[in-house]
């Protein structure tokens, strides 16, 4: 006599090593193995991006910084060429886009920009004597 509670699937239809593996839990480990690595993947894809957007800040600010620098010294007579075309030579070489550069009394002001994976990052950098 069978337990009315006890639950067996019907595999009158599916004979021979199909059924058996459709039945049995083999693979298992396999799809959770997959299921962690992607869910892996996906988290380190997640956190590269702001990652990647803190480490371009930081570059962008010492480029900026060295061109506000340069440009006072450009200033003050210590290199030839005129502030703030240093100052954009400076941030082209660090392919940066130049924004605002100006000149008040002793101080150099420079302000540029930088497009990374769509998002516009900027930077400001003051220098004087």
């Amino acid at each position: 006599m069978k337990n009315a509670l006890e639950l067996k699937p019907n595999t009158a239809a599916l004979k021979g090593p199909v059924a058996t593996r459709l039945m049995g839990e083999r693979g298992a480990g396999t799809a959770l193995i997959v299921a962690l690595l992607g869910l892996s993947v996906g988290l380190i894809v997640a956190l590269t991006v702001p990652l990647n957007l803190v480490v371009e800040q930081a570059k962008l600010q010492a480029a900026v910084d060295l061109a506000a620098i340069d440009a006072s010294h450009a200033r003050r007579g210590l290199i030839t060429g005129y502030p703030c075309e240093v100052a954009d030579r400076v941030l082209h070489i660090n392919m940066a886009t130049s924004g605002k550069c100006s000149i008040v009394g002793e101080v150099a002001r420079v302000d540029a920009s930088v497009k990374v994976t769509g998002i516009v990052l900027s930077a400001t950098a003051w220098a004087g004597p």
